[in-house]
């Protein structure tokens, strides 16, 4: 009866109404000292195959052991892999604490596909920690290929460089990611597959869903929906428009938004297309998506082991002392120093700038107090007297000085911003400097003798666009405030050290990792794990040491 249920299962599975699904995770590590930034990677694999887009956003969330969140991010999937990190407190308790993955379906619909990890915390100069691990040991994937790794240079000094080569045997080409940690901590022993699900293909989202959401057009009052319309949205990140639609509204009052990507915040400003209606007529009202029901996954058993000194890579903390608030009787008058004037220059420098461009400069415009909306090219002619600028092909010129400019100290030309307005823009400095840019220079000299090169001192224009409370609302729009895709970080070494290298994308067979050892560690451990489009798959670890190799 059992193997007849299997098999029945088998085939419904296999039908073409449903969907295999494999989540494969791999973190940095699993230990982690409170404070420390947790590195992660994951691969959705449908049908066997590298899905390339029908999973387009990674929930991350971060659990204590009793279930109560304590972090939550999203990142977005791209052709099936999704990066990125989290940030744990370092007012973390030390302890198990549990790490979930998961994505959802049409809808903002939490679908079953999940993965749920335990990490271990621990607070610097505890010795005693404790950690999961799977009270079977888990299979490794089989015939993989062969990963040979050469170290050219292997330094276990404090601060020592390491420069060594991985090869793959494989013409295949795989997608992976590449970790090298500390070996000293205890590694759990965790098999990179997760977990592996069906559904049905009609909870399958299609590519175009990526930040989505769902809500209702309501009036003032908040309980009469505005029906069978239309709402015009737009949505402005950091001052510039990301995309502008008009979204039927159903007899309901309900609205789907969706197919947005951004990071952080961004406005969405929004008003019902129709004649005599204004701004104060319409809210909108989001839905909020809750997290499916947590659940410690079985199969984990609780381990304790005891860290020396050595093993735990050592760190400066400051302390800051802070004086006691004294609660007298009655009102105490405090004397007030007026230690000098705020320049706004500084306050805009300090709000937009950043390194060389946060020199003092000769010129500097704070455009927010322009009430007029006028085209750039006009600004500069009445501001620093440049000549021409009247087209795109038109660049302007300065006195003696070439121009360059930059936008958020990115250079551009000038046919990339000369339709920009003082309405998109909070400041321009403008600066003679040889060291932002490469400047321009002429040869002078007699026809018959050396003709010498004299330099010209670029004139840099830099323009910052507006941000934060300095965008400009559009007038008669409501505002809405959205929450992207977390930002992904550039990896760093944490405060203990103990990741050396994290290397997420990775699609070559001949590899180079370069690394500097941290101040504690005498050997290294080397995790690899990927796939290829087909859905093949790589796995490589190994513990290097100055005597050698050792395989996990």
């Amino acid at each position: 009866m059992r193997s007849a249920i299997l098999i029945l299962l088998l085939l419904i599975i296999s039908a073409p109404g449903y969907t295999q699904r494999r989540l494969t995770v791999q973190c940095d590590r699993y230990m982690h000292l409170a404070g420390d930034t947790v590195w992660f990677e994951t691969t959705m694999l449908l049908n066997g195959h590298k899905d390339s887009h029908q999973y387009t956003n990674q929930y991350v969330d971060f659990r204590t052991n009793s279930g109560g969140l304590v972090v939550q991010e999203i990142f977005p999937i791209i052709e099936g892999q999704s990066i990125g990190q989290l940030c744990l407190p370092d007012t973390l308790q030390s302890g198990v604490y549990w790490l979930r993955f998961y994505t959802t379906g049409r809808g903002n619909k939490p679908i079953r596909i999940s993965a749920t990890i335990p990490l271990t915390v621990y607070q610097e100069g505890d010795k005693k920690i404790s950690f999961m691990e799977a009270n079977k040991k888990q299979l490794q994937p089989q015939n993989l290929p062969i990963v040979a790794l050469t170290a050219d240079t292997l330094n276990p000094e404090t601060g020592g460089y390491n420069n060594w080569r991985l090869d793959i045997s494989d013409t295949t080409i795989y997608h992976f990611f590449c970790s090298i940690t500390d070996a000293a901590l205890p590694m759990i022993d965790l098999t990179p597959t997760m977990t592996t699900d069906s559904t049905k293909q009609s909870d399958v989202p299609d590519s175009s869903y990526y930040l989505s959401w769902t809500g209702k057009a309501l009036k003032p009052n908040r309980h009469q929906p505005i029906k069978s319309n239309m709402l015009m949205t737009m949505l402005v990140k950091d001052s510039v428009l990301q995309m502008s639609k008009l979204l039927p509204i159903g007899p309901d009052g309900n609205f789907r938004l969706k197919g947005l990507f951004f990071f952080g915040k961004a406005q969405l400003l929004y008003q019902v297309n129709r004649t005599g209606t204004t701004a104060k007529e319409v809210n909108l009202v989001l839905d909020s998506v809750p997290p499916p029901l947590f659940k410690i996954p079985s199969g984990w058993v609780s381990r304790d082991t005891l860290l020396s000194t050595s093993e735990i890579a050592t760190t400066v903390v400051e302390k800051i002392s802070t004086q006691q608030n004294v609660r007298v009787k009655g009102r105490q008058l405090k004397e007030v120093k007026i230690q000098g004037w705020v320049n706004p220059r500084k306050k805009l420098d300090s709000a937009y700038t950043t390194g060389i461009f946060s020199e003092p400069a000769l010129y500097a415009f704070d455009v927010r107090k322009e009430k007029r909306d006028i085209y750039l090219n006009d600004y500069l002619r009445m501001q620093l007297s440049i000549q021409g600028g009247f087209s795109a092909s038109d660049t302007p010129t300065y006195p003696n000085h070439p121009l360059l400019f930059y936008v958020n100290e990115v250079s551009k030309t000038w046919d990339e911003i000369s339709d920009m307005t003082t309405d998109d823009i909070a400041y321009i400095k403008a600066i003679e400097s040889d060291f932002i840019g490469d400047g321009s220079f002429s040869l002078v000299g007699s026809s018959k003798g050396l003709k010498l090169p004299i330099q010209q001192t670029p004139m840099i224009v830099m323009i910052y666009t507006r941000k934060g409370k300095d965008i400009k609302k559009v007038p008669g729009l409501n505002q809405l405030t959205l929450t992207g895709y977390t930002t992904i970080a550039r990896f760093t070494p944490g405060r203990n050290g103990a990741t050396l290298l994290w290397a997420p994308f990775i699609d070559a067979n001949h590899i180079r990792l370069r690394f500097y050892n941290n101040c504690s560690a005498k050997s290294f451990r080397l995790t690899m794990h990927g796939f290829s489009d087909s859905g093949k798959e790589i796995y490589y670890r190994t513990i290097i040491t100055t005597n050698g190799y050792e395989k996990e």
